[in-house]
């Protein structure tokens, strides 16, 4: 990450995904990386349907502090693999705030 900032980048975003073909702590420790290189960043969340909202949400906020993120980002992705319904995202947008 340190290349990064000694490139000229101040911000980036770090994609947390939460699939279980996909190690999320992966994401949590580039986050841990990116702050300690004095990064700013905004967070990337594409979510996964056959996990709740609040447990996917709570998980990334358990382990991360607010002053870690700018903006928290949320990819809707309508694919045949993730079909979200409005109360899902509803609940995912709720479990942020």
């Amino acid at each position: 990450m340190f290349c990064f900032e000694n490139s000229g980048y101040e911000r980036g975003t770090i994609t947390y995904n939460f699939n279980t073909s996909y190690n999320y702590w992966y994401s949590l420790t580039n986050i841990t990386n990116c702050t300690a290189a004095g990064l700013s960043m905004d967070i990337l969340i594409l979510p996964y349907s056959d996990a709740t909202a609040g447990y996917q949400v709570g998980t990334l906020f358990a382990n991360i502090q607010p002053a870690q993120y700018g903006m928290i980002w949320i990819n809707v992705d309508f694919s045949s693999y993730f079909k979200p319904s409005c109360n899902f995202l509803a609940k995912l947008a709720n479990a942020i705030i």
